[in-house]
């Protein structure tokens, strides 16, 4: 890769800047018209809005904690996950599709199709299935980006994504599944005679 001034990478930063109110009006359409990105630009942009989106889901659920923490892991969590779905596209597409595209292309596309999944992942405390309308909506952009730049078969991509949307659905529902199961056995641990068994402990450590 060539070298890039820091200077260099702020102006192309705003110029990449620009694009974004763009997708934002009209996701379908954005997916179409994909800025070529050079490394520097699109992983700073991602890792800024990955943060972004992290902060925000912690400032709302007040957790100081992960404030702090998600400041490395939000962004570090969005390459390795691009990375790894951008890879799984790239061989894919050759083994599925014949067809050959850049690896930067399709992270780019990988990036953008994730606006929507991030974004919803800020509220999905308080309402969870919001989190699968985010992945559905991504899937939707991933097709469309890539039966236009790479004419790709879109009935056959389509069955493909379906597939993928419908093993992130069972995931999800046994995540749910199990985050009720605990938080019911805790609920269920904690009645009045244990809280005044523990109330007379902490009075007895207290005493002594």
């Amino acid at each position: 890769m060539s070298t890039h001034s820091w200077t260099d990478i702020k102006i192309k930063l705003k110029e990449a800047a620009l694009a974004l109110p763009h997708f934002f009006k009209n996701p379908v359409q954005g997916m179409k018209d994909i800025p070529d990105w050079d490394w520097p630009t699109l992983l700073i942009l991602q890792g800024a809005f990955a943060l972004a989106c992290g902060e925000l889901k912690n400032l709302i659920e007040r957790d100081i904690f992960g404030f702090f923490v998600d400041i490395v892991v939000s962004p570090l969590a969005a390459y390795i996950v691009t990375g790894f779905v951008a890879g799984l596209l790239f061989y894919g597409l050759k083994a599925a599709f014949d067809r050959e595209a850049p690896f930067r292309g399709l992270y780019l596309h990988c990036v953008f199709a994730a606006i929507p999944l991030q974004i919803s992942y800020i509220v999905t405390k308080f309402f969870p299935p919001v989190n699968l309308l985010g992945f559905a909506v991504a899937m939707y952009l991933l097709q469309v980006g890539l039966v236009h730049r790479y004419q790709v078969d879109k009935p056959r991509l389509k069955k493909i994504l379906f597939g993928l949307f419908g093993a992130y659905s069972i995931w999800w529902c046994f995540q749910v599944y199990t985050a009720t199961f605990r938080r019911e056995g805790l609920k269920q641990r904690a009645t009045p005679e244990s809280l005044d068994i523990l109330e007379k402990e902490l009075n007895n450590d207290k005493g002594d």
